[in-house]
């Protein structure tokens, strides 16, 4: 007959006992999505552009120096494969797996959507507009009102009137920001010890971000307002979802697990010391030393 004080806790269920535990949360990135898809076929604000307005936007016509379709790979692909490594060759805990992968795609995919949705009311034109609206070898045309009467292609034209905010400067930022937060967790940047290279890896994917920025600043895609305000709003949003699952950066207690994790620590006590390994037994010490409040309790219990 099995104790009756004995206690079994699942600690591990697993990246899609997880998933099914979130499932709700899952729904709601697949349906963000969805609606980043649908905005892109919707037209933007066209505002009046005056003669002298469409003269002062005659920077050349350029090509991406980052095309469009590389901005996932640094937003979201190079993230969690960072993130998995560090998890698959580290701590192997599929929560920090699960949440650090979860709260990267929300906060990509939320600042996606305020991205476009302000493209689309702002209708800001980019810096190359002029070549966008009269191709070169065509003439000026403007309509009785003085507004322009652009002979370009729509798709071109359309495309020249979302400037502001930059996409690529706030999904990059958003994926970025977040796996900054995430290494100066697991790295403990913020513990008071110092350790200059941790420092500069946390910077890195910033460094990155920069790059992004001054690209689309100088490919005359964007004005300047355009990238800091995309860049600024990806990394609010990464702040946000990433404090979301994981504690303060400060924090010493534990090894940047996540708050469930956190709770689960909290509400075992002692029990808990003897399996974990060592780089993780004096924050467990100081859990049952009563200095947090037991009563916390997030974990699965089984007596």
């Amino acid at each position: 007959m099995a104790d009756p004080d004995s206690r079994e806790v699942d600690v591990n269920p697993g990246f899609f006992g997880h998933a099914r535990s979130n499932g709700g949360d899952w729904i709601l990135v697949f349906l963000l999505m969805i609606v980043v898809a649908l905005l892109q076929l919707a037209p933007p604000f066209e505002r009046y552009v005056s003669k002298e307005a469409v003269d002062e936007l005659r920077y050349p016509l350029k090509d991406n120096t980052i095309p469009t379709l590389v901005v996932p790979i640094f937003a979201i692909l190079i993230p969690v494969l960072v993130i998995f490594l560090l998890v698959r060759f580290g701590h192997k805990d599929s929560t920090d797996l699960h949440h650090a992968v979860l709260g990267l795609f929300a906060s990509v995919l939320l600042t996606a959507v305020i991205t476009d949705i302000v493209k689309l009311y702002v209708g800001r034109l980019r810096p190359d507009f002029y070549w966008r609206c009269f191709p070169p070898g065509t003439e000026e045309r403007f309509k009785p009102d003085g507004n322009v009467w652009c002979t370009g292609s729509a798709r071109v034209i359309k495309e020249g009137r979302k400037s502001f905010p930059s996409g690529h400067a706030s999904w990059t930022s958003a994926g970025m920001s977040y796996l900054a937060l995430y290494l100066a967790g697991r790295l403990h940047v913020f513990n008071g010890n110092g350790g200059l290279w941790r420092l500069v890896v946390v910077l890195f994917p910033m460094l990155v971000t920069a790059v992004m920025c001054i690209s689309r600043v100088s490919d005359y895609w964007h004005h300047w307002q355009d990238v800091t305000v995309g860049g600024l709003l990806g990394l609010f949003i990464a702040m946000a979802v990433y404090h979301q699952h994981y504690p303060s950066l400060t924090c010493v207690l534990l090894d940047n697990v996540p708050q469930k994790s956190f709770g689960k620590i909290v509400s075992l006590g002692p029990d808990l010391e003897a399996g974990r390994d060592h780089s993780s037994h004096s924050a467990a010490e100081a859990v049952s030393d009563s200095t947090l409040p037991t009563e916390v309790e997030h974990g699965n219990l089984k007596k």
